[in-house]
């Protein structure tokens, strides 16, 4: 008499977040700076990591990140706005490529304020 056993094995996989993987749901505010309201205006970035603020008139502007929705998830991002690449500590609140707690960012006063903010 033979006897047949059926083995199942279970397998959990966890896909670590790879360089490049769009952050979703990180609170975005654009700040008039120096002088000016510390949220004039803010959003979160989509699906793709994505972020726009429409055209404001032309100066400078303080943006920065939140980070409530993110924690456990990373500590660090990569943010490009409008094609300029800083890296962001979300633990520090604080961006390495200034060493301020926000990017402060130029306008032309013609062209929207865009970026994108992934897992570095």
């Amino acid at each position: 008499m033979r006897k047949s056993i059926l083995f199942l094995a279970l397998a959990f996989i966890t896909v670590a977040a790879y360089a490049g993987a769009p952050l979703k749901g990180v609170d975005v505010k654009l700040g008039k700076n120096p002088g000016g309201t510390p949220a004039a205006r803010d959003t979160s970035t989509d699906a793709n990591g994505h972020f726009t603020f429409p055209v404001v008139p032309q100066g400078s502007y303080a943006v920065t990140f939140g980070r409530d929705k993110l924690k456990g998830t990373t500590r660090t991002a990569v943010v490009v706005i409008n094609g300029v690449r800083h890296e962001w500590d979300f633990e520090k609140s604080a961006s390495r490529t200034t060493g301020d707690s926000k990017i402060v960012i130029a306008s032309d006063g013609k062209t929207a304020i865009s970026g994108t903010v992934t897992q570095p």
